[in-house]
């Protein structure tokens, strides 16, 4: 027998949000009882935007596209643990922001291996910098077209916010890019209103920092 579907979820008095509340809830309940139909209605009102939260925190269109594939899978496998006590949105964007954060930890790990695989140098007197500096120099030797002013600094942007922590950046992406109440941010991330505020203001001065030489501001 399938579930009663859940009627408290919270409301702005507004009615076409509580009918969408309501037949989301539905959704939820078949998918739930195994109708894959269902979740497939879910994964498409959800894919966009999973897709551009992911690609934010990765910086990398085929990287996000399987993130967004593992994020969808894992929902489809858990969605019976959903337990409506936050809204279903809130539920998978969590999920898609911490398979985003494990995989940058994974893809870390395979360049810190490759690192040390294709070093010019094994000189062990060498400092770190000095290794990532020659590391740096060979991947830049390669000859590159030219691309225009809008993919220079889009690709700019993508690299700064890659040299974020994970947090600041998980911050400024829910957030600024994808425009979530900071409530809604902070259920995500699973911190208070406050910290996320904190990581916010961080995040934007860092940024405005490692873009100021490439935009001359």
């Amino acid at each position: 027998m399938e579930k009663a579907v859940p009627v408290d979820f919270p409301s702005d008095d507004s009615r076409s949000d509580s009918y969408q509340n309501h037949a989301e809830a539905a959704l939820v309940v078949r998918a739930q009882a195994g109708q894959t139909e269902a979740f497939d209605t879910l994964m498409r009102t959800y894919r966009d935007r999973v897709f551009g939260v992911v690609f934010g925190l990765t910086g990398n269109r085929a990287d996000a596209s399987d993130v967004t594939q593992d994020v969808f899978i894992k929902a489809f496998t858990n969605i019976r643990k959903y337990n409506f006590r936050s809204s279903f949105f809130t539920w998978i964007y969590r999920i898609a922001v911490n398979e985003a954060l494990n995989y940058q930890r994974r893809a870390r790990s395979k360049k810190m291996n490759l690192f040390e695989k294709f070093l010019p140098s094994k000189d062990e007197t060498q400092t770190q910098e000095e290794r990532l500096a020659k590391l740096a120099a060979l991947n830049n030797s390669d000859a590159r077209p030219e691309s225009t002013l809008q993919n220079e600094m889009q690709t700019q942007l993508d690299k700064s916010l890659q040299e974020l922590s994970e947090e600041h950046r998980a911050a400024l992406v829910l957030v600024e890019i994808e425009g979530l109440p900071l409530q809604e941010a902070a259920e995500i991330l699973g911190a208070s209103v406050g910290t996320v505020k904190s990581r916010l203001h961080y995040a934007k001065k860092r940024l405005q920092t490692l873009l100021k030489p490439y935009l001359n501001l």
